[in-house]
């Protein structure tokens, strides 16, 4: 037997059900954790809001409105599963449509720019997390897109294509 002295090496996981309220069901390694079954009020959920910038920006709720932050976030920082206030906006400059989604509650912002037309291809995001005085930043921008069957693609002469991509 292994033993791992970080908490990665355990396996945590979230399960969404939607259905008349959102059936959550948390499954955890941890005993302190403990497995849990919880039910939410639909609320808007920060995932579905990639997919709404992508398909039609027009319909991104903008204003102050509960929204349930991605459940990577959750586990990840030890926050509760549920909904939580937050601040949105969408914004358009030269080349960008800009949503900002700030939670004051739990001291993150994320900004996701995607371009003005459709597809409206996501070309970065930024993660902002204010512990304290210290303010942790996670930057992601595209660096290329390859048009590819991408499920043909899981064999070892396949990572080529992870280089073109500088990955």
């Amino acid at each position: 037997d292994v033993c791992c002295s970080d908490l990665w090496c355990r396996n945590t996981f979230i399960q969404l059900n939607n259905r008349e309220e959102f059936d959550v069901n948390f499954y955890s390694y941890f005993e302190s954790n403990a497995d849990k079954k919880i039910l939410l009020k639909k609320e808007i959920l920060e995932n579905e809001l990639w997919n709404i910038l992508r398909i039609d920006p027009k319909k991104l709720p903008v204003g102050n409105i509960k929204i349930i932050p991605s459940f990577e976030f959750l586990a990840l920082n030890h926050q509760k599963i549920k909904a939580y206030k937050a601040e949105t906006a969408l914004e358009e400059n030269t080349h960008f449509i800009k949503y900002s989604i700030y939670y004051p509650s739990l001291e993150r912002r994320l900004i996701i720019n995607a371009t003005k037309e459709f597809p409206y291809t996501i070309e970065s995001w930024e993660e902002t997390i204010s512990k304290g005085e210290e303010k942790l930043i996670t930057k992601a921008i595209k660096i290329k897109t390859i048009l590819s069957k991408y499920w043909n693609k899981n064999g070892a002469t396949d990572t080529k294509e992870r280089k073109e991509l500088g990955l």
